[in-house]
């Protein structure tokens, strides 16, 4: 996989949005990571977003409704182009939570990272105690391998990670329908 794989394709994948009004801090009975609280602090985040995207470390994305209220965020991080290897990374803000947010935005993530970019593995963690990420994982093909003992600090102390991959088909593509 070449380097430029990702910055050669503008307009293809998930909408990167620019600024959004991320001002609370999600929570779950999964522990608690902080998201920017205020605007300066979000601009700092998606400018550092930016700043992987153009380096080719990772790409970042709000995920909305109908390009408007922003429900969560998407990410592609840790590119590795010389293995093909990427991680995938999800929140979603509380009250969207439940409604298929998370799959339907992993679903459309893994299917470009697979077939236009042309990853081979995907990994995706979550907190062992994050059984709704679990879930998520799961519907979207990715197979739990294991579990990272310690590997995370949220807000409320150490986690253990599930760590999840899914591997682009032997044809090559990815078929959303096909986990």
């Amino acid at each position: 996989m070449p380097p430029g794989a990702c910055c050669s394709v503008p307009g293809n994948g998930p909408t990167h949005r620019h600024s959004c009004p991320l001002t609370r801090t999600t929570r779950s009975g999964a522990g608690t990571r902080a998201v920017p609280s205020t605007e300066t602090q979000v601009l700092e985040w998606f400018d550092t977003y930016h700043q992987d995207w153009e380096r080719e470390k990772g790409g970042h994305w709000a995920v909305t409704r109908d390009g408007g209220e922003v429900l969560g965020r998407i990410a592609l991080r840790g590119l590795d182009f010389d293995d093909g290897i990427a991680g995938v990374a999800y929140w979603v803000l509380p009250a969207a939570r439940g409604a298929g947010v998370a799959s339907r935005a992993l679903t459309a993530l893994t299917a470009w990272a697979l077939d236009e970019i042309g990853f081979h593995r995907l990994e995706l963690d979550h907190s062992t105690r994050n059984t709704a990420s679990c879930r998520v994982a799961t519907k979207c093909g990715y197979l739990l391998e294991g579990i990272k003992r310690s590997a995370a600090v949220h807000d409320d102390g150490r986690h253990d990670m599930h760590l999840h991959a899914r591997i682009r088909p032997a044809g090559g593509f990815f078929h959303p329908s096909v986990a």
